[in-house]
């Protein structure tokens, strides 16, 4: 269940991940200052409405590991610490299930790992390389049995592209899948890191992860950037304006003009983990801070 109050004061919370919606409200999931994520663990619900003010939406007893918004106005998605996945209806505060690691018959049971929008498509996957596709109210699975990583199972850390006809999904051991040419197939990188997120710009695909790994091509093929910025896992990838970000736990990375720099630093004052983008601009989260770039300057929010 939801509990829900509208006080709110920024500077009781934690953050962890967030998104913003089409019509530019934005909901956070944030944590209760202080709070100890194994003996109490609690999430709070904080939206931010399109004048900027804040309030808190309510509460659960649970951790959320990501978020992603659906093309409705009304819902989002959360992906449990377990795997599972859920709607969250923020219009009547209320959960339902799209999946539980429970009900799933695969040996070990699949576990989402991310749930993502691709040209205003929502995708979600994970363990045992799976990727499901919402189409209406429903799911429709779109993966294929030969990316299950047979006999050692695999994942899918996450998905970008530039439409549904070509989808870009990786994860564990650089692996990236593609459908470009109409049917599922594996893409020889060259690297077995890890690899965590990714988005499109300038007509290429941009894929990073472990070791500060930056991956750019787009259908067979790839590259390596070479870089000296940083060795320090990537977790986000977010183009936005005329530019492409990298973020990870001490800076956040800039590719422009085809010069990849260090755009931002972390400091006492601003520290990062993760991005994400909507009609306000680019957003910045760490447990700490959590601050908007409106394409000229930072504005912090707590």
């Amino acid at each position: 269940m939801v509990e829900s109050d509208n006080k709110i004061d920024l500077s009781k919370f934690t953050f962890s991940s967030g998104a913003e919606l089409s019509n530019g409200e934005v909901i956070m999931i944030s944590h209760p200052f202080g709070m100890d994520p194994e003996k109490k663990p609690k999430s709070v619900f904080l939206i931010r409405d399109t004048k900027g003010n804040w309030s808190n939406a309510g509460s659960i007893s649970w951790l959320p590991e990501g978020i992603s918004s659906n093309i409705s106005e009304d819902k989002i998605f959360l992906i449990h610490w377990g795997g599972s996945c859920l709607e969250f209806n923020k219009t009547d505060n209320t959960f339902s299930s799209v999946y539980k690691t429970e009900d799933d018959k695969n040996d070990p049971p699949s576990e989402i790992r991310f749930s993502k929008l691709v040209a205003g498509e929502l995708y979600v996957g994970g363990t045992n390389r799976f990727i499901f596709k919402q189409v209406n109210t429903n799911w429709e699975e779109i993966s294929i049995e030969a990316m299950k990583g047979e006999p050692m199972p695999s994942s899918f850390e996450n998905i970008t592209g530039f439409n549904s006809q070509e989808l870009y999904a990786f994860g564990w051991e650089g692996v990236i899948w593609t459908n470009k040419d109409g049917k599922w197939t594996e893409i020889e990188t060259p690297t077995d890191d890890i690899l965590l997120d990714g988005d499109v710009f300038d007509d290429k695909v941009y894929i990073a992860g472990q070791m500060g790994i930056i991956l750019e091509g787009r259908g067979n093929q790839w590259t390596e950037l070479e870089s000296e910025v940083s060795e320090d896992d990537i977790d986000s990838v977010c183009t936005y304006n005329d530019a492409i970000y990298f973020s990870n736990n001490f800076n956040i990375l800039r590719l422009k003009d085809g010069e990849l720099e260090v755009f931002i630093e972390s400091t006492p004052e601003f520290s990062t983990s993760k991005l994400f983008t909507g009609p306000s601009g680019l957003w910045s989260v760490s447990d700490k801070h959590l601050a908007l770039y409106d394409g000229k300057k930072w504005k912090m929010m707590s």
